[in-house]
């Protein structure tokens, strides 16, 4: 099953994010030069999709904090191929995790 992923990642203060961590990211989340929406010095965004599970997801992110305790967090926003709630889970380098569900609230409008 398709999902479609938004991948939020942070360096800890004065460590930049290197080609060489960019190219180890990729290889270890799944995502391609072509995903990434933005990258500035301390900070990187990938867009893109896998049949990858958050569970997996969750535990390749592990192992990169584990080698790469310079990096402050991952902010995974994610949604299944024909749902429309996301979810998200924000995993930083102290080890603790937060999840979240998203929903959808309609509003009335005249």
């Amino acid at each position: 099953m398709k999902i479609f992923y938004n991948v939020d990642i942070q360096m800890m203060a004065d460590h930049d994010m290197t080609d060489e961590l960019v190219q180890e990211l990729e290889q270890a989340l799944g995502f391609t030069d072509t995903d990434i929406d933005e990258r500035e010095e301390y900070m990187l965004v990938a867009i893109f999709n896998s049949e990858t599970t958050p569970d997996d997801l969750q535990l390749s992110i592990q192992a990169l904090l584990d080698a790469h305790p310079e990096i402050f967090y991952f902010d995974v926003i994610y949604r299944y191929d024909g749902e429309s709630i996301t979810e998200r889970f924000v995993m930083r380098n102290d080890g603790t995790t937060q999840n979240y569900v998203g929903r959808t609230v309609f509003e009335e409008v005249n």
